[in-house]
């Protein structure tokens, strides 16, 4: 067992940390809630950032209550469960649990997954989850963009799967291991050991991850990156849309080329490019199209900017267009409106006519 010792600045003193128990598995629970730092996810993968902000015990229709559900900036989601070494479920039922609780966030959509961290946003006075996980200051995050890429990250699955435990046992740690090794199951499960020490004023948490160096050899393993471009766009897209839907896709952002103020490409892990506005002094965007082929209205840039009558304008012209019949009569009340590609823009005449109606709110901007 490796000694901690600690002392504090300015003194020549150093005393040995003891080696202690945790209270309970609310007690870890909570230092985790409070200090996502606690876990090291920037090991799971270049550009992993830790989550913005946790639930507790969030409960998911017939699946019990998770411990913590996570989500970061760039729209990337965590599910944590955490089990001492006292709890017999730690041997046989935690991967179990864990699974269970992604199966049950696997497609949800993006209002029902907000709606687990309600209390968080309104109690800190925000309006919705994004506004909650938003970095302030920093003008290159779009919410249009973290809300499509929490959309991506539910309809594939695509979660982070931790184990909290004060100790790893031999079988749990067997378990992940298997699993991780056999990376055509798109599943990677990590456990994060934290081992806990207190001194004369001092807590210490010493975490170690399990199963992040399987991941990184065998590529299964989720990881960030700083920004999109075209190539990488179009061969992601290219694996997770149809044909069609990446001919629709190219025509988006050659008609973004073309007629946009500025292309911006995300930074998520699901690829973006978004048609912007710059005029008059003032910035808003139309729409975002994403790599997994959706497409996102980008209503909330626009209140505010452009007339009110262009945005009903703009509400009718969709409105007319076929897959579009769900749209808000008040397009102000979606504020941000999401569809699946193949379902509104496949036919090359509706997405003719989408690029009209986009190019008179455009130009309602002067």
């Amino acid at each position: 067992m490796r000694k901690v010792l600690l002392r504090r600045e300015g003194t020549a003193d150093w005393q040995q940390a003891r080696e202690a128990m945790f209270q309970d598995e609310d007690h870890l629970q909570r230092l985790l809630y409070d200090d996502p730092r606690l876990i090291p996810f920037s090991d799971l993968g270049e550009g992993m950032l830790e989550p913005r902000v946790f639930v507790r015990e969030s409960g998911l229709p017939g699946s019990g209550s998770t411990d913590l559900i996570g989500v970061d900036e760039e729209g990337r989601v965590a599910i944590i469960e955490c089990k001492l070494a006292t709890n017999p479920e730690q041997k046989r039922k935690v991967v179990g649990q864990v699974l269970e609780y992604a199966a049950y966030l696997w497609q949800m959509g993006y209002d029902g997954f907000e709606r687990l961290f309600e209390k968080q946003y309104r109690t800190a006075g925000k309006d919705g989850l994004a506004a909650l996980v938003g970095p302030e200051g920093d003008t290159e995050w779009s919410e249009a963009e973290f809300r499509g890429n929490v959309q991506a990250t539910l309809e594939a699955g695509d979660f982070s799967l931790i184990i909290a435990v004060d100790t790893l046992s031999d079988e749990l740690r067997r378990v992940i291991r298997y699993l991780n090794r056999r990376p055509a199951a798109g599943t990677t499960i990590y456990a994060a050991e934290l081992g806990y020490f207190v001194g004369d004023g001092y807590e210490v948490v010493s975490p170690r991850l399990e199963g992040a160096e399987v991941s990184a050899k065998t590529g299964t393993g989720a990881t960030g990156r700083p920004g999109w471009d075209e190539v990488t766009f179009f061969e992601a897209a290219s694996k997770l849309c149809s044909a069609e839907v990446v001919a629709a896709l190219h025509e988006l952002h050659d008609f973004t080329l073309r007629e946009s103020d500025n292309r911006k490409w995300g930074r998520g892990k699901n690829g973006s490019f978004t048609f912007r506005l710059v005029r008059a002094g003032i910035t808003g965007s139309v729409f975002s199209a994403f790599a997994s082929g959706s497409l996102m209205l980008n209503v909330g840039y626009l209140d505010g900017k452009v007339p009110d009558a262009a945005i009903q304008r703009f509400a009718d012209d969709l409105t007319g267009l076929p897959g579009f019949a769900s749209l808000p009569a008040n397009l102000h009340a979606g504020r941000w409106v999401q569809y699946r590609i193949e379902d509104v823009l496949i036919d090359p005449i509706a997405l003719q006519q989408f690029e009209e109606a986009v190019i008179r709110v455009r130009d309602s901007l002067g």
